[in-house]
């Protein structure tokens, strides 16, 4: 990360799987959302490089999270192979289970207020 900061580089970690996406202050709102809904969601977030922890600056958190719920309440869930459907089907039941276990375990955050299902 040292050398890609001396010269500007977009780099990349692989971090055990729990891979962070951060949002600072200064960032395109727009783009950041694109980029945590493609990197939180493809492969219905079923894949070891999914971002499994959204860190916002508190100066943009409010907005970022209303632009997320806004995108994510757009994604339609279903067959994978029928026409309209962004995301498909979990695995198995164990994914199910750990899906929902993290819902209730984030619905019970303070910062989860304004997020919804």
């Amino acid at each position: 990360m040292e050398q890609c900061a001396k010269d500007i580089k977009k780099v990349s970690l692989e971090l055990g799987g729990n891979a962070p996406f951060i949002v600072f202050d200064d960032a395109d709102l727009d783009k950041a959302v694109e980029g945590a809904l493609a990197s939180k969601f493809r492969n219905a977030g079923q894949t070891c490089v999914c971002a499994n922890r959204l860190y916002v600056q508190n100066g943009v958190y409010d907005r970022f999270a209303e632009k997320l719920q806004q995108a994510v309440s757009k994604l339609h869930i279903g067959n994978g192979l029928e026409k309209g459907v962004t995301i498909g089907p979990l695995i198995d039941e164990k994914a199910v289970a750990k899906v929902g276990r993290a819902y209730c375990r984030c619905a019970g955050e303070r910062r989860a207020r304004g997020l919804r299902r």
